[in-house]
């Protein structure tokens, strides 16, 4: 798993796009409905069209096929641990990867 970080409007979501393109069967998870249909459409005006995104709720409760999905890359993944937890602020995390400590900051950037 890649994790991308940077500061706001550094283009974290446009290389998200560019994975679920890159990536047959990659859904994009985002926030809300609305932040779907955007995501959709700017991924169109990329030239890189990817199926239509799924929202963090209809992730939680499984409201999505899972015919056909390979893979979820998630956008604003801190907003849905948020959600997630109601609320409540997420102290740390942490997460599991096949890549050595210095290549995941190397991938991750």
């Amino acid at each position: 798993m890649r994790l991308l970080h940077d500061k706001p409007n550094e283009g974290k979501t446009t290389k998200l796009i560019l994975i679920a393109h890159a990536l047959p069967g990659t859904y994009v998870v985002v926030p809300e409905r609305r932040d779907a249909t955007r995501l959709f459409h700017y991924a169109i005006k990329m030239g890189t069209p990817i199926p239509f995104p799924i929202t963090y709720e209809d992730y939680l409760f499984g409201r999505f096929s899972t015919r056909g999905i390979q893979g979820f890359v998630f956008d604003d993944v801190d907003r849905f641990l948020a959600q997630a937890s109601r609320g409540v602020n997420m102290v740390a995390a942490s997460w599991t990867t096949d890549l050595p400590p210095d290549e995941e900051e190397e991938e991750a950037g």
